[in-house]
């Protein structure tokens, strides 16, 4: 995990993170990346891009390009008639956000660090996520957001 980004808790081995519904998925980031949460707003097309690009957005009076959740994970879809919430992060050391659209927020949990282990959990994108978290009752893919951030860079 980052210890630039990691929320720690009043535990010093544990980190907290966000947890996220992703159509039938549940992920987790850092919540220390987290740079807001709203519901999802007017999104406008951005012409010639890749289909994971949803469009981008006013969020905080900043231009943010908002990416589909589903398509990030890896999963086949979202669940859009329940509403949507875009969460923002804040890149590396920059000012300028990227959000993903999710179907829900599921609440914070914290990890002790013993519990999470590199790489992706079997059946998401490997690409997407830093590693994966046991929590109580589900295993939880945690978001990449330096590598995500590079691959959209790299897309547009």
């Amino acid at each position: 995990m980052s210890s630039q980004t990691a929320n720690r808790t009043a535990d010093p081995d544990s980190v907290q993170f966000l947890r996220l519904v992703v159509g039938d998925y549940r992920c987790a980031v850092e919540a220390g990346r987290v740079a807001n949460i709203v519901e999802t707003p007017h999104l406008t097309p951005v012409p010639n891009t890749p289909a994971i690009v949803t469009g981008v957005a006013q969020l905080r009076g900043e231009l943010t390009l908002v990416l589909d959740g589903a398509a990030v994970v890896g999963a086949d879809e979202t669940n859009p008639d329940d509403g949507t919430r875009t969460v923002a992060f804040e890149r590396d050391g920059e000012g300028t956000t990227l959000a993903v659209e999710i179907d829900d927020i599921d609440g914070l949990t914290d990890v002790h660090v013993d519990d999470i282990e590199p790489g992706a959990p079997p059946g998401l994108d490997p690409a997407a996520f830093l590693a994966t978290v046991a929590s109580e009752d589900d295993v939880l893919g945690v978001l990449d957001v330096p590598r995500l951030t590079q691959r959209t860079d790299e897309m547009i």
